[in-house]
């Protein structure tokens, strides 16, 4: 095995140098090996191991790539449980057995620990890299453990650099293989050998990727419907905004259920579902020119819609479908986005998207955005959060919200906050100065959404809800 923490740390030093000073295609920060700084690459001393992460490095910046992969073995330690000591030996050398045959010269492998090892792919893009990790945790466990369940082979790729850390977002294979066969059009799983080696595969295509959505829309259909969430705007106080959202067909829901509804489906029908958004979007607008009603409606779009290039391109081809003229009405939500996101990512995803709609949002769900001038600069309009539910009655929570929000103001972005469940939160919400306001304290979804709702600040506070 090699020296663990020497490489682990040595990776860390430089994502964290090269994360926010490149863009895709572009050359990163010249990093010396032994210090993280200094305008030389090496010295001539470095190993081969050190060589090829140097080489890696300084031509990409690689977390931007979904190139850097966590492979982790707590399930097998706890699966084997007190057999672990035993079979430790043997497990790790059969993990770096099964890497070294599947990865290629060029690659680097190390471990940090026991329980955690990092792979940094030269070229493979992001599909490939978390597949070929699928396929060496699913051969490693089958190895040890028999049959293995597809849900319980966990691989993690790194979504980028918080405090001096890295983050990584885990994904099953389970998830891998239906992200795969999402764009086979026929509905069957692609094999996971189809997709190892340099075989190159268009089935993720924008074009089939259209034509599994207009085959696949009717069954998703049937089950669940979009509903509209009002958010009311502070400082004209009215109704003139309004959130697509979804709910369970033939169930009522005082404040949808995107969320939880989404993240329970499987991603090719999470992606189906906000391509269908995208349709009612596009008719909702359409009825309004018609009957000169006006009102601004927020498409959300979660992290795995967009990830990467070629489901960018699907998405906007969607999008595209929205006369021009009625862009100025739409505001798209970045949903489920990963804290941490590298700028050439998501300046990427932005400007893609800018071409169709007014203003980007990002929703942070479990986090309060600390480095606003950041997501202004990646082309951020709006931050959106929903309240903490274990911090919602704390006064320090509601202070440091406020704080967000001056900074927010500071920099031209606008807050909305979404999930107001009491007149007190509406009272806190508004005492914090964001500039939308949504939730049950508010009024319900709606399906048929009106247009703009005049209701003051007096009303909202007495209980009137908004008529539509």
């Amino acid at each position: 095995m090699l020296n663990p923490d020497k490489y682990y740390q040595m990776l860390e030093k430089f994502l964290t140098n090269l994360l926010y000073d490149t863009e895709p295609g572009v050359s990163g920060s010249k990093i010396n090996p032994k210090t993280g700084d200094g305008p030389a690459l090496g010295d001539g001393t470095e190993t081969p191991l050190e060589q090829k992460l140097i080489k890696i490095l300084a031509h990409t910046s690689i977390v931007n790539t979904g190139r850097v992969q966590l492979l982790g073995l707590g399930q097998i330690k706890k699966k084997v449980g007190e057999k672990w000591p035993e079979l430790r030996h043997a497990i790790l050398n059969g993990l770096e057995q099964i890497v070294n045959k599947r990865i290629s010269s060029e690659d680097v492998f190390f471990s940090k620990n026991d329980e955690e090892h990092i792979i940094v792919f030269a070229h493979l893009t992001e599909d490939k890299a978390r597949l070929v990790c699928a396929k060496i945790l699913q051969e490693l466990l089958s190895r040890y453990l028999g049959n293995v369940d597809t849900k319980d082979i966990i691989v993690r790729t790194a979504t980028g650099v918080i405090n001096g850390e890295l983050k990584f977002k885990a994904s099953s294979l389970e998830e891998l293989l239906t992200s795969v066969s999402m764009t086979d059009v026929t509905g069957s799983t692609v094999p996971l050998s189809s997709y190892e080696g340099d075989k190159t595969s268009n089935l993720r295509s924008p074009e089939n990727l259209a034509r599994f959505f207009q085959e696949s829309k009717n069954r998703l259909n049937k089950i669940i419907e979009p509903v509209f969430m009002p958010l009311w705007d502070s400082r004209h106080q009215v109704v003139s905004n309004y959130g697509l959202n979804y709910r369970l067909r033939g169930k009522v829901s005082p404040i949808g259920n995107y969320g939880s509804l989404l993240r329970n489906f499987k991603i090719r029908d999470k992606v189906i579902a906000e391509y269908i958004l995208v349709e009612e979007c596009e008719n909702i607008l359409t009825e309004f020119h018609a009957n000169k009603f006006r009102a601004v409606f927020c498409l959300p779009v979660s992290y795995e819609t967009v990830y990467n290039p070629d489901l960018v391109l699907a998405y906007t081809k969607n999008l595209a479908g929205i006369p021009e003229e009625l862009r100025r009405y739409v505001s798209i939500t970045l949903m489920e986005f990963p804290a941490g996101i590298p700028e050439g990512k998501i300046r990427f995803i932005t400007s893609s998207l800018k071409r169709y709609c007014s203003n980007i949002i990002l929703h942070c769900q479990d986090f309060i955005p600390q480095d606003i001038v950041f997501y202004k600069e990646c082309g951020i309009s709006c931050i959106s959060l929903t309240l903490s539910n274990s911090k919602r009655g704390k006064a320090d929570y509601w202070n440091s919200l406020a704080t967000t929000v001056e900074k927010c103001h500071k920099n031209a972005i606008k807050t909305t906050v979404i999930n107001l469940q009491s007149p007190d939160e509406l009272m806190l919400a508004h005492e914090a100065g964001f500039d939308f306001l949504a939730g049950e304290a508010l009024c319900k979804n709606t399906v048929t959404p009106g247009h703009m709702v005049r209701i003051t600040w007096k009303e909202l506070l007495a209980g009137k809800s908004p008529s539509f």
